[in-house]
Order: C-alpha cells, then sequence, then structure tokens
C-alpha cells in the first residue's frame, strides 16, 4: 500500500511542479514513471493470462471422447436417484442446492430460513456461495467437489457414485425457454439410461430436464454459453470450472 501511495504522489509531483521532490529532471522522471505504470498493470495481466492460457489448456486436455459409456455393459444397467422437490422454486442456485441435498440427507432446511439466517450476507459467485452454503448447513452428509474432470471421467464418476446410493450435482449452463437465455445453474442427477441415451437433471429451478449425453456434456462445459469478459476472467481465476460436479455421501 504504501509503495503504490508513493508512486502516486510521485506522479502528482511530476505534474505539478515538473520534477520530483528530489529535483529530478521531468524527462528522467517520466521515463520512470512511464515504467513503473507498465510494470503494475504488467504484472496483473500476466497473472491473469497465464491462468486463462491454463483454462484453455484444461479445456482441450478434458474434452475427450466419451462413446465406451454408451458402449460399455459396465454402463448399461440405468441407474436413479431420487432427489426431493424444492417448495419454492424462485430460488437461487445454491440456497435450492443446500434445501434439496440437506432433505435427501434427512436433515431438512429450506432456502427462507437459510435466507433469514444469513441476510444476504452471502451473495458472491454462484461456486463460491454454494460452498459456504454447504459447509455450514449440511449435517448428515459429506460432499467432495471435484472440477476440470475430463468428460469421460464426469460421466463415469456420475454414474458409479449415483450406482453406489450417493446424489450427484452439477454445475451447468441452463437454458430459460421463456426469456430465450443462457445462465449458470446447478442441477442435481437424478437418472442416467446410457443405453438410451438420456440423463435427466433436477434443476434448481424446479425443473426436470431430460438431456442427451452430448448435451449434457455441452451443458457441464458451457460450450453454448456466451462468456462475458467478467466470467472468462471467473474462468481463468478458478471461480468458475468446466465439468463441475459435488458428490454426496451419507
Amino acid at each position: 500500500m504504501n509503495v503504490i501511495k508513493s508512486f502516486f504522489k510521485k506522479i502528482y509531483n511530476l505534474f505539478k511542479h515538473g520534477r520530483l521532490n528530489n529535483g529530478e529532471p521531468i524527462g528522467e522522471a517520466a521515463k520512470k514513471t512511464v515504467i513503473q505504470i507498465f510494470i503494475i498493470f504488467l504484472i496483473p495481466v500476466s497473472i491473469i493470462g497465464i491462468m486463462y492460457a491454463g483454462t484453455v489448456l484444461i479445456e482441450k486436455t478434458t474434452d475427450d471422447g466419451y462413446l465406451t459409456v454408451s458402449m460399455s455393459s459396465k454402463y448399461r444397467e440405468p441407474v436413479r436417484c431420487s432427489i426431493p422437490q424444492l417448495e419454492d422454486k424462485t430460488v437461487t442456485s445454491g440456497y435450492a442446492a443446500t434445501e434439496i441435498v440437506s432433505k435427501w440427507s434427512n436433515s431438512p432446511i429450506t432456502q427462507k430460513e437459510i435466507d433469514n439466517k444469513e441476510q444476504g450476507a452471502h451473495q458472491e459467485n454462484y461456486i463460491t456461495t454454494t460452498n459456504y452454503l454447504f459447509d455450514t448447513y449440511l449435517e448428515n452428509c459429506t460432499y467432495e467437489q471435484k472440477s476440470g474432470l475430463s468428460n469421460f471421467e464426469l460421466l463415469s464418476e456420475i454414474y458409479y457414485h449415483i450406482k453406489g446410493g450417493g446424489a450427484v450435482a452439477v454445475s451447468l449452463c441452463i437454458e430459460d425457454k421463456k426469456e430465450e437465455t443462457l445462465s449458470m445453474g446447478i442441477g442435481f442427477v437424478t437418472s442416467i439410461n446410457y443405453t438410451d441415451n438420456a440423463i435427466t437433471v433436477y434443476l434448481d429451478s424446479g425443473i426436470a430436464e431430460v438431456f442427451t449425453t452430448d448435451d449434457f456434456i455441452a451443458a457441464t462445459r458451457f460450450s453454448d454459453y456466451d462468456t462475458s469478459i467478467f466470467e472468462k476472467v471467473g474462468f481463468a481465476v478458478g471461480l468458475y470450472s468446466i465439468n463441475n460436479a459435488w458428490f454426496f455421501s451419507k
């Protein structure tokens, strides 16, 4: 902080007096100031650039084939997970997901009860808020979050976790057909039938939607989502992630 204050003080003196306090001529002072400005802006831009490059690399390395899940006998048996329905279908992603999991694990808490306790204190990006709510309000279950899974890993791990009696939520791109818009949200996988190419997801809007395997992967990878510059930075710094899932166990 002191370095930044000193820097702006130098700029002030440079423009007001044509020289710094130590009497340094304007030419030399200007040259040093330009270098300092360049360094101050270069460092964060470079960090974000490196992170973004890492995100692109993850996108490339995780975008693998997943035909095996529909052809192998290991995934032929359909699996189901019974997910409680939402009482209030106007809730936000993290609150809705917390209500659903709490009911699934027999320690129910509603979105309204959470909201009364939080009073809007945690309204960050939906992934961060969701993790905070899970950590704070889920009592009778544990969870593991996995991000940046390959397509095959995502489909395979969801299948086996549900088959073993667990529940799985994923972050995905959701289409609002009324508004004709796409948004980020959370959905719970309630059934998988790879033979029939059908994955049913209960969305945080309280609506169940059936995806083909291709459409499901496109949604969890946000392939069709028109990402804003802020969200691109969010993906770069790890606030958002493709093929992100929460695996719940009682």
